[in-house]
């Protein structure tokens, strides 16, 4: 059993590789940003580890692949200029639960940027040009 994690950009391919992945016997788990509760004032529940705790428990020695994931939390707080719902410790303990799951991880990049802005731009992508080319650098 292997999980694999695709990271990167908005529209740098990572779900066409999953449905790829999906072909050879993997079920896909689509990562998104953790939920705006956790910002609310007086949120009293789980976590957003906890959360993640939850989803890698419950894919344990199964063959995933995970479009997008935790490392997300690294590049799009600067971005959008709100706080990490993850330290560098909590990803640690992530990490943890991916090596006993031998997991690859691949970062996703469009080296031709101006066709990749284009693309974020057809799909009406949640970005302006300044984060695109922030968050391009990031990744």
């Amino acid at each position: 059993m292997a999980w694999i994690i695709l990271e990167g950009l908005d529209r740098t391919g990572k779900t066409t590789v999953a449905e790829m992945y999906k072909k050879r016997g993997f079920q896909i788990v689509h990562m998104s940003a953790p939920s705006k509760k956790f910002q609310e004032p007086g949120y009293a529940g789980p976590s957003y580890l906890d959360e993640l705790i939850d989803v890698y428990m419950a894919c344990n020695a199964r063959d995933i692949v995970f479009d997008r994931s935790p490392y997300g939390e690294t590049v799009w707080p600067f971005i959008y200029a709100r706080k990490a719902q993850l330290t560098e410790d909590e990803l640690e303990i992530l990490q943890e639960f991916e090596e006993n799951n031998q997991t690859e991880r691949y970062l996703m990049y469009d080296g031709d940027v101006a066709a990749h802005w284009k693309r974020c731009v057809d799909n009406k992508e949640p970005l302006d040009r300044s984060q695109f080319n922030s968050a391009n650098l990031l990744f």
